[in-house]
């Protein structure tokens, strides 16, 4: 399901951006358990996997029925000693107007049984913005109904400078019973708040070289302006 293609010549796609920002965790445990551990201090107490692309069953109709995956599923152990996810969708320069899925009566009976939301037959949750949140958060959701994990948490992470994705997450929010992600399951982070972790768990290098890379659009206003 990964488009080699896209990840090695699109440099505005956010696949690429799931490999710099995690492909090295997948390699190196004590650098994942500091990252995680970092950005989620009251869940992630030791990571077990990262896994990119994933789906707990692409079509099966014990979960959304349809295609959908995560960008990175990071398996973990909690604070509390369940077993746990972080499910991620990372996005760059994508604009929340992706072309929307096919509706299925799955998605109605998802959104009515996993007790997330405040207004579940909202015509707004099944149109861009925010259906492939919806979708996401639901697969989550019912990750753990079915029994396959204890617990887990649907995050994006965006660049704070993303505006459009920014603005999908707060109206997103606004469908939720809760903002508190031990309740509603959905956190969001930026790019920047990333970054900055990888900074203060002593990772100069990879902080430094994922701002250049995507953060720093000075060199941008160079090329343009001089």
């Amino acid at each position: 399901m990964i488009d080699e293609e896209r990840l090695w010549t699109n440099m505005l796609s956010s696949q690429p951006l799931c490999f710099n920002l995690f492909g090295g965790m997948k390699l190196d445990a004590d650098k994942a358990n500091k990252f995680f551990r970092h950005l989620f201090p009251d869940y992630v107490a030791e990571v077990n996997g990262i896994y990119f692309e994933h789906s707990p069953g692409r079509g099966n109709p014990a979960f959304t029925a349809d295609y959908t995956a995560f960008d990175v599923l990071v398996v973990c152990t909690t604070v509390d000693g369940e077993s746990g996810f972080i499910a991620i969708e990372v996005k760059y320069t994508e604009t929340m107007t992706e072309p929307p899925a096919t509706m299925r009566p799955r998605y109605d009976e998802l959104s009515n049984s996993v007790g997330v939301y405040n207004t579940p037959d909202s015509t707004a949750l099944r149109g861009n913005p925010l259906q492939q949140l919806w979708r996401e958060h639901m697969l989550s959701r019912v990750m753990i109904d079915n029994d396959a994990y204890s617990t887990g948490r649907f995050v994006v992470i965006y660049p704070s400078q993303n505006h459009q994705c920014a603005a999908a997450v707060k109206s997103y929010q606004k469908h939720l019973i809760s903002n508190d992600p031990d309740i509603s399951g959905f956190q969001a982070l930026t790019l920047n708040d990333c970054v900055e972790a990888f900074r203060a768990i002593g990772d100069k290098e990879t902080a430094d070289a994922l701002h250049g890379r995507y953060l720093d659009f000075e060199r941008i206003e160079q090329v343009i302006f001089g």
